[in-house]
């Protein structure tokens, strides 16, 4: 089994910012190469999407996805950035839960090919 690692380094997120991007509605997904052979993720929420509060709302909404979806959809030796968008109405803290999922499901597919 494929484990999932949290990404926490300030320099792995500097190394996927130059990594493949891939637009969803309501978040950017970055996509590298991992320095393991399992799967590595982080989450990115700025202070533009709103206070201390919604921002853990976002983090906890995409973990959840991410602990369901990646174990079949991510690719093992890849390393992915969830950026929240603040641009977007509703956010990822206010839109529907499989609204939510099917966009992380359609990133993750359109980040394998």
């Amino acid at each position: 089994m494929t484990t999932i690692t949290t990404i926490r380094k300030r320099a792995d997120f500097v190394r996927l910012n130059r990594a493949r991007k891939v637009m969803a509605d309501y978040f950017i997904l970055r996509c590298g190469t991992a320095t393991g052979d399992g799967i590595e993720v982080g989450y990115t929420v700025t202070t533009k999407c709103g206070n201390a509060v919604i921002r853990n709302r976002i983090k906890r909404r995409l973990r959840a996805l991410v602990a369901e979806l990646a174990p079949t959809l991510a690719q093992p030796g890849k390393a992915y950035n969830f950026i929240a968008r603040a641009d977007v109405s509703p956010s990822a803290a206010d839109v529907d839960y499989p609204l939510l999922r099917e966009a992380v499901r359609q990133a993750f597919t359109r980040a394998a090919s």
